[in-house]
C-alpha cells in the first residue's frame, strides 16, 4: 500500500528511533483536518475504511482524558491546549488498517480513493 501511495501529496509517519512498527496500520499525514476527513469519507464511500484516525482517537489521546484528575491539574485544567504538536499531527493523520489477508487490489483501490479525496 505504501508503494502505491508513495507519490501522492502525503507524508508517511516516521517511526521514532528505538521504536518498532506493529504493522497493523499505515499512518500518513495530509495538509489539514479538513483534507484528512475528506480522505476518510472517500475511503468509506469506496468500500474501504480507516483505523482510529481521523475520527476515533479520543480514548487514545491525553488531551481528551478529563477523567484523570492528576493529568488535568498538571496542565492547568486545559488539556485541550496542553499538547499542541500532538494535536496538530493527530488532526492531519489518516490511519489505514493493515490485515493479514488483504485483497490483492486493495493498494490500487486505496490509491484511487485518495486521488479523489486529494483532488488529483
Amino acid at each position: 500500500i505504501r508503494n502505491a501511495l508513495g507519490d501522492l501529496p502525503i507524508q508517511f509517519r516516521e517511526s521514532p528511533p528505538g521504536s518498532y512498527e506493529t504493522s497493523d496500520a499505515l499512518i500518513f499525514f495530509v495538509k489539514n483536518r479538513e483534507i484528512a476527513l475528506r480522505c476518510r469519507n472517500q475511503l468509506v464511500v469506496d468500500g474501504l475504511g480507516t483505523k482510529i484516525l481521523p475520527e476515533a482517537y479520543t480514548w487514545h489521546f491525553a488531551s481528551t482524558w478529563s477523567h484523570m484528575t492528576e493529568l488535568v491539574q498538571s496542565h492547568g485544567c486545559d488539556l485541550e491546549n496542553a499538547f499542541p504538536r500532538s494535536t496538530e499531527l493527530i488532526n492531519r493523520g489518516v490511519s489505514l488498517p493493515i490485515t493479514v489477508n488483504m485483497d490483492e487490489d486493495l493498494p490500487d483501490r486505496t490509491r484511487l480513493a485518495l486521488e479523489k479525496a486529494l483532488a488529483i
